[in-house]
């Protein structure tokens, strides 16, 4: 036999393998089954999130668990692909008569189509507006398609509004004068078949239907006690009252239900689609609708949103009350809604890519009056409460912001301005003498851009309202229509708040309006790459009428080109900006509108100065011929066209460069001492990234010998050869010798010159500043403090460079220059040592003009602008009266 101790070895030797062989098939089981589940995790991951990822291929885990995956994107827009056709919009403004005060509701219906297939979500700009779940149905058109809608451009109108009540009535009417005189007694029900409208035989043929889950009907009949709107129309069966055949258009409606304004869509043509959810995203201002059912591609949806919010005293629905002749308050509300507030007012797509017709319905109590930028369809009283709603005509293709409407208690009064042509004005009663007043500007404007471009002015009627209590900047153009801050145009002594004199000159408030005004159908939304145009030339207009309207040695037109100038130049300096030809997110910022208007404005000096007078005025002309023509704009084919013109290689490159690259370059300029020639290099603006672009740069200048603006011919700092010479008459200047480049303002550039250079400018401005032109003073403060911020020029020289606006007291542009340049080093150095050192210049510079202004029997003449300046910075920097 085997000896024990053997048996037990083999026992401990099978223990030892067997257990190896259990612990390796256990391990084997456990990947498989941890394989196996991550293989259903991800399969159940990945279906879950399947629509997500279909729009959002960016979603995070922290999003997915969230359930929000549209927040990826902080700047997120609107989807191209869901095209807004066709808006009818109602709103009702609530003043101080109920519970609510100062609010308003409303409701919209978009007509969208998509131009992608399997989309089962619509997006809506929204802010501050309160929205439930109940208040939104979308439908879908059966009968109407993409070939519907490009055979008949008014489709919209042919058949939302095929079943309005207003116009259904009409159509009746219209058809019993049209028809003979039937036997009404042969006919079975005392109906006709063929008569019968349509939107009563639909509802006839739905009486007693169940209405599916989220239909129109569940969503619109909604009543739960608080007053809330029924779109839905439900007409009688009876048969329709007799109506007089020679009732107006305008005439009331009788057989009219509680909201008959509003439209009906019969189950026959419109399907009902399912809402699974409604979710708001708050930080990109959306609202997005998920739908149960795909959207088929260039098929016709109606989104119907029923919405609340409050009247502000900022963008969306502007409030204000007022006083006038009477001791009671009076109301006043507006739509402020540009460039993206509209979505503040109601839901929509809030973008500049997209333009659609609108149709307005507003109520309005009867004893206020409303406005609208189109004209008056009619008005018809509702049957609840002392409203009255007025309906306008349908606007042309418009973004979603150039609506506009005011309900307001001032009556209207009509100037005529020109021959056809007339101003109709809504204003205080007080203010209606200033408003008479300043029709002669009016018409002195108006005549001015007709006879430059040799066009009509576009509207016979100019609908003019005044915002009370609005900040100045508060202004907007719309078709025909303008709203201003009363402030613009009102210069009285009792005003409160009180308006500074000499800066919201009439002349430039009118000048700026009605260009804007001439040119505003005439967007070129299509041609994105001249967009720029659009908005840079009513600034050119507004020059043009302001250099006519001007008496000599105003500096009203030197101001009005060096403002917005020098403000977009800064803006681009401090901010990421883009070129004139591309359109971003910027274009929908306030500040990005100003920037391209300014920089386009001087592009356009550029194009005048080196294109010759003559062929730039003939280009204007050739751009509003066209584009009244609804054609597209390309500048080099419109100049081309001009035997006269002077085209060649070097324009085309200096257009291209301006219109297509970001910001604008520094021009350094430094003495050959070998040659007697100034040297001239452009460099762009230092970054902390190296942007390897140059401009081509159309120079001019004066020097110590010539101080006359636009004596010399344009030379061109290529973007090829980067160096430019100057000499003067063949002649080579000494070292004595100064000259000033871009002296009137016309390049967008800043020009950099040699310390000694600088030094020798300073010597010329305190001693004979008056002998240069005022536009250059203002210029070379500008630069200089801005090289110095750039770190390109020493403060020192930078401080004795503007130290001359001391004896300067009429020069508003120099002394706002400087204050403004060194209040922002003297924040960025509040808590540096250097400190001091701006503090005791600016003491330097105010002090001393503040005790002058304050003594009594002082006869130094002060520009009030400046002057007031003075005041404004002697009491920031502490100075005892």
């Amino acid at each position: 036999g085997v000896p024990p101790v053997a048996d037990h070895e083999n026992d401990d030797e099978y223990e030892r393998k067997g257990g190896c062989f259990v612990s390796i098939c256990r391990g084997i089981s456990i990947a498989v089954l941890i394989f196996v589940l991550i293989f259903f995790l991800s399969f159940t991951i990945f279906f879950s999130t399947k629509y997500a990822y279909e729009h959002k291929p960016n979603l995070t885990l922290e999003d997915f668990l969230n359930h929000r995956a549209y927040l990826i994107d902080k700047r997120s827009r609107i989807p191209k692909h869901v095209i807004p056709k066709h808006y009818r919009l109602f709103v009702e403004p609530v003043f101080n008569e109920t519970s609510n005060p100062f609010s308003y509701s409303g409701i919209v219906w978009v007509t969208v189509t998509s131009k992608k297939p399997n989309n089962k979500r619509i997006e809506l700009n929204v802010k501050n507006l309160r929205i439930r779940m109940e208040d939104v149905a979308v439908l879908k058109s059966i009968r109407l398609t993409n070939m519907d809608f490009d055979e008949d451009l008014d489709w919209d109108l042919s058949e939302e509004d095929l079943y309005s009540l207003p116009r259904l009535n009409r159509r009746r009417r219209r058809r019993r004068q049209a028809e003979p005189t039937v036997n009404m007694a042969s006919r079975p029900d005392n109906r006709s078949a063929t008569a019968m409208n349509p939107v009563e035989r639909h509802e006839d043929e739905r009486q007693g239907d169940p209405q599916p889950e989220n239909s129109a009907r569940e969503v619109t009949d909604d009543e739960d006690g608080e007053g809330e709107a029924v779109v839905d129309v439900t007409l009688s069966s009876s048969p329709p009252p007799v109506i007089n055949s020679d009732s107006t258009e305008n005439a009331t409606v009788i057989d009219k239900s509680k909201f008959y304004h509003h439209p009906v869509f019969p189950t026959d043509d419109f399907v009902t689609i399912k809402i699974l959810d409604l979710e708001f995203d708050e930080s990109n201002e959306k609202m997005i609708i998920f739908l149960g059912t795909e959207m088929k591609k260039d098929i016709y949806y109606i989104v119907k949103v029923n919405f609340t919010g409050n009247m502000t005293n900022d963008k969306g629905l502007y409030y204000t009350h007022y006083e006038d002749d009477g001791p009671a308050h009076k109301h006043f509300a507006a739509a402020v809604l540009e460039p993206n507030n509209a979505r503040r007012l109601y839901p929509c797509m809030d973008d500049h890519n997209f333009r659609s017709p609108f149709e307005l319905n507003i109520a309005r109590r009867s004893n206020m009056n409303s406005a609208s930028s189109l004209n008056l369809e009619m008005s018809e009283p509702m049957e609840e409460g002392d409203l009255v709603v007025d309906t306008y005509n349908t606007t042309g293709m418009v973004r979603a912001s150039e609506i506009g409407f005011v309900v307001t208690d001032m009556v209207p009064e009509r100037y005529n301005i020109t021959q056809r042509v007339s101003l109709l004005a809504y204003t205080r009663t007080r203010y209606d003498e200033h408003i008479k007043n300043t029709t002669d500007i009016f018409s002195r404007v108006i005549h001015i851009y007709e006879q430059y471009l040799g066009v009509l002015f576009p509207y016979e009627t100019i609908r003019y309202v005044t915002i009370p209590n609005a900040d100045h900047s508060i202004y907007e153009i719309k078709e025909g229509m303008i709203l201003s801050s009363e402030k613009r145009l009102i210069n009285a002594d009792h005003y409160f708040p009180p308006v500074v004199p000499g800066v919201h000159l009439v002349q430039v408030v009118v000048a700026n309006e009605l260009a804007k005004l001439l040119i505003h159908n005439l967007a070129d939304y299509k041609n994105k790459e001249t967009y720029w145009l659009h908005e840079s030339i009513p600034l050119y207009l507004e020059s043009l009428a302001l250099r006519n309207l001007t008496a000599a040695g105003s500096t009203v037109l030197d101001d009005f080109l060096l403002e917005g100038r020098l403000r977009s130049m800064r803006e681009e300096m401090n901010t990421k900006t883009s070129a004139l030809n591309i359109f971003t997110n910027h274009w929908e910022e306030d500040t990005h509108f100003e920037l391209v208007k300014y920089k386009g404005l001087s592009v356009l000096r550029m194009m005048n100065y080196t294109l010759g007078v003559q062929a730039f005025d003939r280009f204007l002309s050739d751009y509003f011929r066209l584009r009244n023509d609804s054609e597209s704009i390309d500048v080099i084919d419109i100049l081309s066209r001009d035997s006269h013109s002077r085209l060649d290689e070097v324009f085309s490159s200096f257009l291209h460069s301006w219109s297509s690259l970001e910001k604008y370059p520094i021009i350094n300029i430094r003495h050959n001492n070998a040659s007697g020639y100034f040297e001239l290099r452009q460099i762009p603006l230092p970054f902390e990234e190296e942007i390897d672009q140059l401009w081509t740069v159309p120079v001019t200048f004066i020097n110590n010998t010539n101080h006359r603006l636009f004596a010399e011919k344009v030379r061109w700092l290529t973007d090829s050869d980067n160096l430019l010479e100057i000499k003067s008459s063949g002649m080579a200047f000494n070292n004595g010798s100064w000259i000033i480049i871009n002296p009137s303002g016309i390049g967008y550039y800043r020009v950099n010159y040699e310390p000694q250079h600088w030094i020798q400018l300073a010597h010329v401005l305190n001693r004979h500043f008056h002998k240069l032109p005022y536009t250059t003073r203002a210029i070379i403060v500008d630069d200089a403090l801005n090289l110095a911020r750039l770190g390109l020029l020493n403060y020192s020289i930078a401080f004795n460079v503007v130290s001359f606006v001391k004896k300067a007291n009429e020069d508003y542009q120099p002394w706002k220059l400087v204050l403004s340049n060194l209040e922002f080093v003297m924040h960025a150095t509040e808590d540096l040592p250097n400190f001091h050192h701006v503090e005791r210049f600016l003491e330097y510079l105010i002090v001393a003009k503040y005790d002058e202004i304050r003594r009594a029997g002082n006869t130094v003449r002060y520009n009030p602008l400046v002057e007031e300046l003075i005041v404004q910075w002697a009491c920031k920097l502490g100075v005892n009266d």
